[in-house]
C-alpha cells in the first residue's frame, strides 16, 4: 500500500510539474545582442498565459543602424500572440510573438537547435566515411 502511495503521489507532482509553462523574463535586451540587461530570470506562467517576445521595432530612430530592436521577454496573454499593440508608456508600437515550450522565447534556443543540427550532420558524414 505504502507503495501505491509513493507511486500515485509522484505521478500527481510530475503532472502539476509538467502543466506550469516556465518562460524567460528579461526587462530589456538590444537587438542584436541575445544579452540581457536588467533581471535575467525564468518564471512560471498563469493559465492562459504563453511565453512571449515583445520586439520594439527601431526604423524611425538615429540609433536604428546599431540597434534593430528592443525586447523584452516574458509570459504574455495569449490573446495578444501574434499582434502588433501600442505601448502607452513608452508611445510606441510592439509586435508580440509567442511559442509554447518551456523557455523557448530566447534566441539562444533556435542557436543550440541549430548547432545540434550542424553537430548530427558532422556526426553522419564521418560515420558515412568509415562504411
Amino acid at each position: 500500500m505504502h507503495t501505491i502511495l509513493c507511486v500515485a503521489l509522484t505521478g500527481l507532482l510530475c503532472l502539476s510539474l509538467a502543466s506550469a509553462l516556465e518562460c524567460n523574463v528579461c526587462s530589456l535586451q538590444l537587438e542584436p545582442i541575445p544579452t540581457c540587461f536588467f533581471q535575467s530570470k525564468t518564471r512560471n506562467c498563469s493559465e492562459g498565459e504563453t511565453c512571449g517576445t515583445m520586439t520594439y521595432l527601431m526604423d524611425s530612430t538615429e540609433l536604428s543602424w546599431v540597434i534593430k530592436g528592443i525586447r523584452r521577454l516574458d509570459c504574455v496573454s495569449n490573446s495578444t500572440c501574434n499582434q502588433i499593440l501600442n505601448d502607452t508608456l513608452l508611445n510606441q508600437q510592439y509586435n508580440t510573438t509567442c511559442c509554447d515550450e518551456n523557455a523557448c522565447n530566447t534566441g539562444a534556443g533556435v542557436l543550440a537547435r541549430a548547432s545540434l543540427i550542424a553537430g548530427m550532420a558532422l556526426l553522419s558524414v564521418w560515420l558515412l566515411q568509415l562504411l
